[in-house]
């Protein structure tokens, strides 16, 4: 996708062709449509937030459906403010998600999605996790239902090292990330909107860190991991400079080395962020990264079909792994 003050452009890529649509959708109109929806989501307006993921799908899905017919699996590139929308969750004229007929991966460039793609990592399901669970630090309040996230996912690996509140530390993630094929971090995640290097995800703090794992630390880290799934607030989150490249946690940890990583879109509720982690993590015995959070999703839907509470999730790099 691109916008430009005039129109946006959609690009549709396979590995025999190249097509091009032009729709009539200005920069401001886009942004004030997605603005709009995910303020309806977050309130968990219902009828509001239903009018507007039609309204996106009329001008982001409608002019190429016909030619996504025989597709299953998609890449989505988003431009601009289509960083901050669920595509997965974009309604159709017969009233079904996007989720419900697609596979669904994003990336923030072409670019990037390539290097993530071409990446070799480890081969092996060794897993990582780490859960603030009901520690408060500073302001923020504990998550008691990432304790119970965490346990429930521990059983599904063989190979496996844990971290739970106070023991759930900055100092832990530096050292022991490194080892992982698959690392999960179940806490706060703090966007910093002014310097977006200085977003980080939050731990208990210790006489070793500030409990702060920044943005430009985690650069600095060496991740060889399938996945790094934040399953924090507002991870996805991040500034657009004229690359078009976001600046915010989901990249940090490509650049650290992962070949995928999971975020989310705006702040989400234990219970259900709960049941889709831990479906999300059994289904990858068996399917790729793409089709697992897709089938994870669905699990939910079926008990809270409120894209609030399912669909802030997203798949960021490559799809195509799976565990080993």
């Amino acid at each position: 996708y691109w916008i430009s003050d005039e129109q946006l452009i959609i690009w549709m890529i396979t590995n025999s062709s190249i097509s091009r649509k032009s729709v009539p959708a200005t920069k401001m109109d886009i942004a004030v449509m997605v603005e709009k929806t995910r303020k309806a989501i977050q309130a968990n307006s219902q009828k509001d937030a239903t009018a507007g993921l039609k309204e996106l799908h009329s001008i982001l899905f409608k002019p190429v459906e016909t030619e996504l017919k025989t597709v299953k699996n998609l890449v989505i590139i988003p431009n601009g403010t289509l960083h901050f929308i669920p595509f997965q969750a974009l309604i159709n004229e017969k009233g079904e998600y996007l989720v419900e007929k697609f596979n669904l991966t994003y990336s923030p460039s072409a670019s990037v999605y390539i290097v993530t793609k071409d990446k070799e990592v480890r081969n092996g399901s060794r897993f990582m996790g780490m859960a603030l669970s009901d520690v408060s630090v500073g302001n923020n309040v504990g998550l008691p239902g990432t304790d119970d996230e965490l346990k429930k996912i521990l059983p599904l690996f063989s190979d496996k090292i844990s971290a739970f509140g106070a023991q759930s530390t900055e100092t832990f993630a530096k050292k022991s990330a490194g080892d992982y094929n698959f690392i999960h971090f179940a806490t706060h995640g703090i966007y910093n909107y002014r310097q977006p290097l200085y977003s980080f995800l939050l731990f208990p703090p210790t006489d070793n860190d500030d409990g702060r794992l920044n943005v430009f630390e985690v650069f600095e880290m060496n991740i060889n991991s399938k996945l790094v799934t934040l399953s924090a607030c507002e991870t996805g989150l991040g500034n657009l400079d004229q690359g078009d490249e976001i600046i915010g946690l989901s990249r940090a940890f490509l650049f650290a080395g992962s070949s995928s990583v999971i975020v989310s879109l705006w702040s989400v509720a234990d219970y259900p962020t709960s049941i889709l982690m831990t479906n999300f993590y059994k289904y990858i015995k068996d399917h790729p990264l793409q089709e697992a959070l897709t089938l994870a999703q669905k699990d939910v839907i079926k008990l809270y079909p409120q894209p609030l509470y399912w669909s802030p999730f997203i798949l960021i790099g490559n799809g195509n792994s799976i565990a080993d």
